[in-house]
């Protein structure tokens, strides 16, 4: 399958200046070697904590080399946070100058306004104290027990209950 996917790919990379891959690992992998065969360059996006993803996978020691040469070798790596940019850089060698932070966008009107909502009668309690709201897919890849871990320090170290509110859903 992987020898098919790159054939076909580099029939069509002829016809363009660079590649772009826009999802962690197999995507990124396959543009980066369809991209090294047509002599492209090519831009990687970072949508996580690689190091931390990389643990889950079959394989993490080869995937680990494979994900330092892959985005090394890179052009331009855009991350989504700085922390992701920092597990690249200090992680798997990517030189800082070649990387990129977007973050993902807001609609900062839009939360704005919703904020001058009212709270349904149901839910008053919940935001009697605050309240801290998370929400996203549930996987380990978000880290959600990071977030858990600074609740119980928030508790422990320095007295301050708060509620935690996680939404979304499992993978």
């Amino acid at each position: 399958e992987f020898f098919r996917i790159t054939s076909e790919l580099s029939a069509l990379t002829k016809q363009f200046d660079a590649l772009v891959g826009f999802m962690d690992f197999s995507a990124n992998f396959i543009t980066s070697f369809v991209a090294s065969l047509n002599k492209k360059p090519y831009i990687l996006s970072v949508r996580c904590e690689v190091s931390n993803a990389i643990e889950l996978l079959d394989f993490p020691d080869v995937t680990a080399e494979i994900v330092k040469m892959t985005y090394s070798n890179a052009n331009l790596v855009v991350c989504n946070s700085e922390a992701s940019r920092q597990d690249i850089v200090n992680t798997y060698c990517v030189n800082k100058d070649k990387t990129f932070v977007l973050k993902n966008p807001l609609d900062l009107e839009y939360i704005k306004t919703a904020t001058l909502e009212p709270v349904d009668v149901t839910d008053e309690k919940l935001f009697q104290k605050t309240t801290i709201i998370a929400v996203g897919r549930l996987c380990y890849q978000k880290n959600y027990f990071r977030l858990f871990e600074a609740m119980r320090y928030l508790l422990d170290e320095r007295g301050d209950a708060a509620n935690l509110l996680v939404l979304g859903d499992g993978e």
